[in-house]
């Protein structure tokens, strides 16, 4: 399945975060890599999760959508739960 790297700066970052995540997994699986992003395992291209995003967020709201190859790299706290959620979605 298409997993992609979803971030995104919001209006009101600490009460919104967890309703982001609750939202991003009404469009799909998702867990959360950073403060403001999620890997997210959905069937949607990145143009139909942008209008979900965008019907969802309010104005001012920024989001960045990418999908995830085979190669990438960086550090997180929760690697292992990352990689266990990779894993489970078939990205290897």
């Amino acid at each position: 399945m298409p997993i992609y790297l979803i971030a995104y700066d919001l209006n009101a970052p600490e009460t919104e975060n967890i309703s982001m995540l609750a939202f991003l997994n009404t469009i799909g699986t998702a867990i959360p890599v950073l403060k403001n992003a999620a890997f997210v395992a959905t069937e949607l291209t990145t143009q139909e999760i942008h209008v979900q995003i965008h019907e969802h967020s309010e104005y001012k709201e920024e989001w960045v959508i990418t999908k995830l190859d085979k190669e990438f790299t960086g550090s997180a706290k929760n690697v292992d739960a990352l990689n266990n959620f990779l894993r489970a979605n078939y990205f290897s």
